[in-house]
């Protein structure tokens, strides 16, 4: 039995999605842009560029999402995430 896909949504019959890869992939992309580009680093602060870039589906709090999360990304190496401490457990 330790041939077959245990557990609610396994299935060992198709591919799915590579989360991991995905991430990899984003980076990878907008480094290229930042190298392309002759730019130092990219800073971004919108919930949806942090997620982008990190996967953090932050907790957002009406009026001060886009001031708590941001991330520094630069043209080698992995992204650095700026977060709350609530979040540091979930990042």
């Amino acid at each position: 039995m330790s041939d077959y896909a245990r557990g609610t949504g396994q299935a060992d019959y198709e591919a799915r999605i590579d989360w991991e890869a995905l991430r990899r992939k984003r980076v990878e992309r907008a480094q290229r842009f930042l190298r392309e580009r002759g730019l130092d680093a990219l800073l971004l602060w919108k919930d949806e560029n942090v997620r982008y870039l990190t996967s953090l589906r932050a907790i957002t709090l009406q009026y001060r999402a886009t001031t708590q999360y941001g991330v520094a990304l630069f043209p080698e190496g992995p992204p650095t995430l700026f977060l709350s401490g609530g979040e540091v457990a979930r990042a």
